[in-house]
């Protein structure tokens, strides 16, 4: 009889564990969980569950914290990558060191993702000019610009280090294609950065091009004539002065340049 009631007993246990480890006999599970992304980190908020003391959160199916408040900041460090796709992040509630089911949030992008984006850009026969914006929060940023002559970020060379949101690179060849890669850092170590970008110098130079068109054309040979015996920029020869000199490179020369 003794044992009967001692295997009543243990099954009355078991079952009162399974319920608690499926959260049927604790809090109920929040209503709703809020992911929001911030600039190095994702802020995770849910509505309170009457009755709990803890909450745990989790990305995926790795737990990553815990908290008695219904919020969280999940700090994510911004780490370096091109893409990272979008992530959902769980909450449950635990009352009497059970714990509910897990409510899942909204699919949020994560810091790593790029977050600088071109405004405008200029190409010319001897520069590149790059000018970006940030999309979000991006503490007192420094900007590093990196080049390189096919698209692969992982070979690009270090230009320059600027806290403006434009650069000029002079250091280009007429008619060569580069890609470029801005990355920003803030004062807190969070790192961010844009697609890539491909720009073409779109002329050859030459000395009678006095636009810097690529071509040698009537735009220039009126250049010469509006600028007739000056020192002006139309001084193709560089001897100090604007003539019939100039005139005869610029014919000689016409057409394309290169």
């Amino acid at each position: 009889m003794h044992i009967k009631i001692f295997v009543a007993m243990l099954i009355s246990a078991i079952c009162f564990i399974n319920l608690n480890l499926y959260g049927n006999a604790g809090c109920t599970r929040p209503a709703e969980v809020v992911a929001t992304k911030g600039s190095c980190f994702i802020k995770i908020d849910w509505t309170p569950v009457e009755g709990a003391t803890l909450y745990a959160i989790y990305a995926g199916t790795i737990r990553i914290g815990f908290s008695v408040l219904p919020s969280f900041i999940y700090e994510t460090g911004c780490t370096y990558c091109f893409e990272c796709p979008p992530s959902s992040y769980s909450v449950s509630a635990i009352c009497d060191n059970v714990e509910s089911e897990q409510t899942s949030s909204n699919p949020v992008a994560t810091p790593c993702r790029p977050s600088l984006e071109m405004t405008t850009s200029n190409t010319n026969c001897d520069f590149v000019l790059l000018s970006w914006v940030v999309l979000g929060d991006l503490e007192s940023p420094n900007y590093e610009i990196w080049r390189n002559v096919i698209n692969e970020p992982s070979g690009a060379t270090f230009l320059a280090s600027t806290t403006d949101v434009e650069f000029y690179d002079t250091a280009v060849i007429p008619g060569g294609l580069y890609y470029y890669w801005i990355v920003g850092q803030s004062i807190g170590g969070c790192i961010v950065q844009d697609e890539d970008w491909g720009y073409t110098p779109i002329c050859n130079i030459c000395d009678s091009d006095i636009n810097n068109d690529g071509t040698v054309n009537t735009t220039d040979l009126l250049r010469v004539i509006a600028q007739w015996d000056t020192s002006g920029t139309a001084d193709v020869n560089d001897d100090g002065i604007v003539d019939v000199t100039d005139v005869l490179i610029v014919i000689d020369d016409w057409g394309p340049c290169g």
